[in-house]
């Protein structure tokens, strides 16, 4: 297992860690990694990921650098 050391400022990771319910720093880190890991497999199969409302209006695409490096990546791969 690796070991991480990462400072996140308590006025980021309190906040958050309320919103989601969570105790430990470690499962705040732990959730983040999951979805990062299922974004990076989704865009790896050429997917993108949206989020929007209830009833599908508002769109607003998911990007981050590494998501989509990984998406041409995964482009120029099929090719």
């Amino acid at each position: 297992m690796a070991e991480i050391r990462v400072q996140i400022p308590d006025n980021v990771l309190e906040p958050l860690k309320e919103r989601l319910g969570l105790k430990k720093n470690t499962d705040v880190i732990e959730e983040a990694l999951t979805v990062l890991n299922w974004a990076a497999e989704e865009v790896g199969k050429g997917r993108q990921i949206y989020s929007a409302n209830t009833d599908g209006r508002d769109v607003t695409r998911l990007a981050t650098p590494a998501l989509t490096y990984r998406s041409n990546a995964a482009t120029l791969a099929r090719r």
